[in-house]
């Protein structure tokens, strides 16, 4: 299976390609608009694209949270690219996105890959949704347990900003091969968004003892404490590991 894929330096990305020897991963250049700041997709994949072809789109810009710049990054570069196929590709187009995208998303993140999404499934696109990502051998590589594990080695305590009923849920090598086998096997189906995560669902406590083997203290925070602290270091350009932006996402889901 081919699969030509934006981000392809993406911790996504990096996951799907160990997921499966099978697949065959390409990049899709893109570079970005000077004049709109959006997203631009180098579209001269096209004519490598066959009917067993898929189109990811894993790009997404993590540094811009502002409302204004990130809707020009990346809904808009997000929904030209995905317009700018024919009809037949549209379908063979994956978006992945997050548990986190929903329509009573409060995080810039959250609401604007689910304003992609809405977009996509209207016009017969596919939509793959995440939970945290994470490398099973390296689980301090990249993404969410990464910046958790870097905050770790900072304090003599973890702190928990999302209160003792936030429930995570995990997406693996496995999770994602499995996805993209169902993506294969059901190209007709009429169902355009695959869940792509493990049924096990994690407290916080459970994800830093038994997947993050961790053995520090876990500390109850107030949730503001932790957004307006995360919101001082960015004004003061000091790195707090965790955005802001990513703490509104945890303050939503109950």
């Amino acid at each position: 299976m081919k699969v030509f894929i934006t981000g392809n330096s993406s911790f996504f990305s990096k996951l799907l390609s160990k997921s499966s020897k099978n697949i065959e991963i390409l990049d899709i250049k893109s570079s970005t608009n000077r004049k709109s700041e959006e997203m631009l997709f180098d579209l001269d994949f096209l004519n490598q694209v066959k009917n067993d072809s898929f189109i990811v789109h894993s790009a997404w810009n993590m540094e811009t949270r502002e409302e204004n710049a990130s809707r020009k990054i990346n809904i808009n570069g997000s929904i030209n690219f995905f317009n700018s196929l024919d009809e037949k590709l549209k379908e063979r187009f994956i978006f992945v996105s997050s548990v986190g995208a929903h329509r009573d998303a409060v995080s810039t993140y959250g609401k604007h890959k689910y304003e992609v999404e809405e977009h996509i499934i209207k016009n017969n696109g596919l939509i793959l949704k995440c939970g945290l990502l994470i490398n099973e051998q390296d689980p301090f590589s990249e993404g969410f347990f990464s910046d958790l594990y870097k905050l770790a080695k900072k304090v003599p305590i973890i702190p928990n900003f999302s209160g003792i009923n936030r429930i995570y849920q995990i997406t693996n090598t496995n999770n994602i091969k499995k996805s993209f086998e169902n993506f294969e096997y059901e190209k007709n189906s009429k169902v355009r968004i695959n869940y792509c995560f493990n049924e096990k669902k994690y407290s916080f406590k459970e994800l830093v003892k038994n997947v993050m083997k961790l053995n520090k203290p876990i500390i109850n925070v107030p949730w503001f404490i932790g957004y307006y602290t995360a919101r001082l270091f960015e004004i003061l350009q000091i790195n707090f590991q965790i955005k802001s932006d990513s703490l509104l996402g945890i303050k939503e889901i109950k």
